[in-house]
């Protein structure tokens, strides 16, 4: 990070250096940079703007990034309508080959942009497909052009370097407009020379204005994941702190799981909703963008992301088709660069070019600093849940099921409505066991456990209690819902038919519903009603729903 600030600090006093070059009178025997340059003593509206730039050019004080790129707006535009006035032309644009955004010539600045009432890129007078290709031309092949077809307006062409990219400098006229064009042609280097200059210095601020409020960004998030030990806490700041730090408007932080080479959105920040994925539902696989720098470890950078939009999500692995990533970054969550990812992050922007390789390195350093405290995080998080989780069915065991339930009625208490509780009893398991062996009866229960488990909203708790009798627990449903849950889950077991290494089982389950009513009662008497319920559903039959209100 502190070699970008000196590289930026180096080229800060290489543009200034230049600025006090181009204007001293240059000798007659000086070599020209550009054809038929001239000395640039009488540009003295554009030294103006040189001087303004110079003024806000002080290292002890740094803008806000969007302070900055509105001054550097203004400064470039006073800069293009000081060349268009002086030669008599509607309009001036300064653009650049941005390879990033696919080569095409991009418009940086217009003479006819206003940023002192307007953050946004400069408006330009209407230019044709025709005479973009002319620009782009003009840049890529370093060549001046001047073109005036049959019944069109003249078109002044002279190639630059905007910042290290092809660009070039366009002076538009109006179709009653007759300039000098040899004259013209003498004068166009001069001003390109001006405008490189000019424009490498505001954008070397721009960069070192950006670098700054990212590291501040850096700074304070490593001070406060330092002093966090919630994992649900740390993953949420991961996820705020990379939106400033990246310059994104949205991300996501993933865990990967090694196990199942699969990983699982873990907090969101920004526009997240806007890419129209369930993330509380949707698992990350292995063959996605995301899964592939969460294994391999190498960060992915889109600046133009369009091309991998415009079919299948390919980012998440999704079947929902994503609209509106203009750019994307994707970096892995890791201690080190030979240590194996944890998780990533994911940082997007609807606008092309908006996120590029200095943002990427900033979102790498942040989530480095984040790793340590994630992986100590998620290490006691898995211990916790290995403690109440069951590990035959991978459900929630009794304990797990007693706190959850505790946590439920305190949550409908306080915020009113109903809770349920379904109580599952596979249907003759005994027998079962009797006559294909406890393998097989494992792997019964793992099946009734996975049909439990389908479909379940991510607030809902599925249980094993312990042998063949299992749970769910429904916050904020009432007991008609409960109902609703447990016939669909009755008639999916109805019709499984589990594979088991002694042959085909057919299985099926009583389910007995009680409801929890905001402050009605002990919370022990509901489960009282469900195993009242669950017996009733036995001594009527089996394979059915009873409901105790």
């Amino acid at each position: 990070m502190f070699g970008v600030l000196a590289a930026f600090a180096l080229g800060a006093v290489a543009c200034w250096a230049a600025l006090t070059f181009l204007r001293r009178p240059v000798p007659d025997d000086e070599p020209a940079i550009l054809p038929s340059a001239r000395p640039l003593g009488g540009l003295r509206a554009s030294d103006r703007s040189q001087d303004a730039l110079l003024a806000a050019f002080r290292s002890d004080e740094l803008p806000d990034p969007a302070d900055a790129l509105r001054e550097d707006q203004r400064i470039i535009a006073d800069a293009l309508r000081d060349i268009a006035k002086r030669r008599g032309a509607a309009a001036a644009v300064l653009w650049a080959l941005d390879e990033d955004a696919g080569g095409v010539a991009t418009p940086v600045g217009s003479s006819a942009d206003d940023a002192r009432t307007s953050a946004t890129p400069a408006h330009l007078p209407v230019v044709s497909p025709e005479d973009r290709q002319r620009v782009e031309w003009s840049a890529r092949n370093r060549m001046m052009t001047l073109e005036q077809p049959a019944g069109r307006p003249l078109l002044a062409i002279v190639p630059l370097e905007a910042a290290g990219l092809p660009g070039a400098l366009s002076l538009h006229y109006a179709p009653e407009q007759r300039p000098d064009v040899e004259a013209l042609r003498g004068e166009l280097g001069d001003h390109a020379r001006a405008m490189q200059a000019l424009y490498g210095l505001v954008r070397t601020r721009s960069d070192l204005a950006r670098a700054n409020f990212r590291l501040r960004g850096l700074v304070r998030t490593a001070l406060t994941l330092q002093a966090t030990r919630d994992p649900l806490e740390l993953e949420r700041l991961l996820a705020l702190d990379s939106l400033p730090v990246a310059g994104a408007e949205w991300s996501l932080v993933v865990r990967w799981d090694p196990t199942t080479n699969s990983g699982t959105a873990r907090a969101a920040a920004g526009k997240v909703r806007d890419l129209g994925i369930d993330f509380d539902a949707h698992v990350v696989p292995a063959d996605s963008h995301v899964g592939q720098v969460a294994t391999d470890g190498r960060p992915l950078v889109w600046a133009d992301a369009r091309a991998i939009t415009r079919g299948a999500d390919a980012i998440f692995g999704s079947a929902v088709g994503i609209r509106g990533v203009g750019s994307l970054i994707v970096v892995p969550v890791r201690r080190g660069e030979h240590e194996r990812p944890i998780g990533a992050v994911v940082c997007g922007h609807s606008q092309v070019a908006a996120m590029r390789a200095i943002e990427s390195r900033n979102l790498r350093n942040l989530a480095v600093i984040a790793a340590g405290a994630l992986e100590s995080a998620w290490a006691v998080e898995d211990a916790e849940r290995s403690a109440r989780t069951d590990p035959l069915t991978g459900l929630t065991n009794r304990r797990g099921f007693d706190e959850r339930f505790a946590q439920v009625v305190q949550e409908t208490d306080r915020y009113g409505a109903a809770a349920a509780l379904i109580l599952v009893d596979v249907d003759h398991f005994k027998r079962v066991n009797d006559t294909y062996g406890h393998d097989a009866g494992d792997q019964v229960l793992v099946a009734v456990a996975n049909a439990l488990a389908e479909g379940r909203r991510t607030v809902d708790t599925v249980a094993r209690l312990g042998g063949e009798e299992l749970a769910v627990l429904l916050p904020q449903t009432d007991a008609g819902g409960a109902r609703e849950v447990a016939e669909r889950i009755r008639r999916r077991l109805e019709v499984l038919s589990v594979h088991t290494t002694m042959g085909e089982v057919r299985v099926s389950a009583s389910f007995g519903v009680a409801e929890y009513a905001a402050r009605q009662g002990r919370p022990e008497q509901v489960v009282e009603r469900a195993d009242q319920a669950l017996y009733a559903a036995k001594r009527n039959g089996r394979n059915r729903v009873e409901v105790v209100a």
